[in-house]
């Protein structure tokens, strides 16, 4: 395998364009110095089990006591004594002869010395020093991903609104008396228009632990988060005409327009927990069994608007820290 690569090797390097041979060049160059480290890896590897394998025979056999230590005198005599001891070893390991003899050279001959302080300094520990690099951080991307963040209620708001519309049909349906059929009939007999469906929410004011009523117009509400949803889909698509001109702003506008996103978010938020109270307060008991419920919906919106609000949070601080730096007269290198 190795020779026919070789050949095809050298028949492209004959017919390959500049480009290409420099390419192939500088991927052979790349493989031979994985291959070099590969190598050396493998060998740091294998001389650490051998070592491993001498200290398992000299803990289990040498430090034995019923082995006769100090009445051998040369390696010879040491390698017999650990050959008539090393079937009582308890876990069953081969008799690797030049590991064996390696131990008694190390322990009986005339160049002990050194071939101890070879082995210490074959198993020493050598730090590596890596050199740590500082991550630029993209300040304009940490923005941007609030948007993203946003971006992700495009299809619960989608779905709030299916369901305001619906829980809107079932309570409208409930006034559906003689007088209120009249009233319709003759509107569309005069040609005139439906008057709006006025709902009064209760607004929590968590500053002032208070809840304001607002009137709403359910039809313009509910088109309004259709319409947030819509919006919220096109943005959070990097592809969009949209998204793009968004990302070729300033960061002090994409600031602002975060901003005015999630306070917009939080109020519509505010709005929805309103109705959904609303509807499940004002629709007669023998129907509010068919009241589809936002709690699930509403805790989404939150949890979204919640991680928005951090991930601002987190560039206004690093931006604040960026210009408190610039002032002190401190360069972030």
């Amino acid at each position: 395998n190795t020779r026919g690569l070789a050949v095809l090797l050298n028949e492209a390097r004959q017919n390959l364009p500049a480009i290409s041979l420099s390419l192939l060049n500088d991927s052979l160059s790349k493989s031979s110095q994985c291959i070099t480290e590969i190598t050396r890896i493998l060998k740091d590897l294998t001389d650490f089990k051998r070592e491993e394998y001498k200290f398992k025979i000299r803990l289990d056999i040498i430090q034995n006591p019923k082995f006769p230590y100090d009445s051998i005198h040369t390696p010879a005599e040491e390698i017999s004594e650990i050959k008539k001891m090393f079937s009582a070893l308890q876990e069953k390991i081969p008799f690797y002869s030049e590991l064996i003899n390696q131990i008694s050279e190390e322990d009986f001959s005339e160049e002990k010395d050194a071939l101890q302080l070879k082995t210490l300094e074959l198993l020493k520990v050598r730090e590596t020093k890596v050199e740590k690099t500082k991550e630029s951080v993209n300040t304009k991307g940490a923005i941007l991903d609030t948007i993203h963040i946003l971006s992700t209620l495009s299809p619960t708001y989608s779905l709030i609104a299916e369901k305001l519309s619906e829980n809107c049909k079932i309570l409208e349906g409930t006034k559906n008396t003689l007088m209120n059929r009249i009233k319709r009939f003759l509107r569309k007999a005069f040609n005139m228009r439906e008057k709006p469906i006025i709902y009064r929410f209760l607004i929590e004011d968590k500053q002032k632990m208070t809840k304001v009523p607002r009137d709403v117009d359910i039809a313009f509400f509910i088109s309004g988060i259709e319409r947030k949803s819509h919006f919220l889909g096109v943005i959070g698509n990097a592809a969009s005409p949209e998204y793009k001109k968004i990302a070729s702003s300033a960061e002090d506008a994409i600031l602002q327009f975060v901003n005015k996103q999630i306070s917009d978010n939080k109020e519509t938020l505010a709005l929805l927990t309103a109705a959904d109270d609303y509807f499940k307060s004002t629709v007669p008991p023998q129907n509010r069994s068919k009241i589809k419920g936002l709690k699930i919906d509403l805790v989404t919106v939150n949890n979204a608007i919640v991680k928005a609000n951090k991930k601002r949070a987190e560039y206004v601080a690093y931006i604040e820290e960026i210009n408190q730096m610039k002032k002190l007269g401190i360069k972030d290198e």
